[in-house]
């Protein structure tokens, strides 16, 4: 789910944040304020997606594993007695 391509461009940002010396430039204060909101929207993503899951009780899981089973193995239906 989660690509190690974000995972790169975001040590990348941090790097070249890490390197940038001068706190006055308007380009580093720009790309600080970049940052933090990828940051906070990942944040916003997967606490989304923590509440959904947890918000399911068992036999809603149960339901989710069985629809993607016969999405992807539809013979398995013929054969269920």
């Amino acid at each position: 789910m989660f690509s190690s391509k974000w995972f790169l461009a975001a040590a990348s940002l941090a790097a070249l944040l890490q390197q940038a010396r001068a706190e006055d430039d308007v380009g580093l204060q720009v790309a600080n304020y970049l940052f933090m909101l990828v940051l906070v929207m990942l944040s916003a993503l997967f606490s989304g997606l923590t509440l959904g899951l947890l918000g399911l009780d068992t036999n809603q899981l149960r339901v989710r594993v069985l629809r993607k089973r016969l999405a992807h193995y539809p013979h398995l239906l013929l054969y269920r007695s």
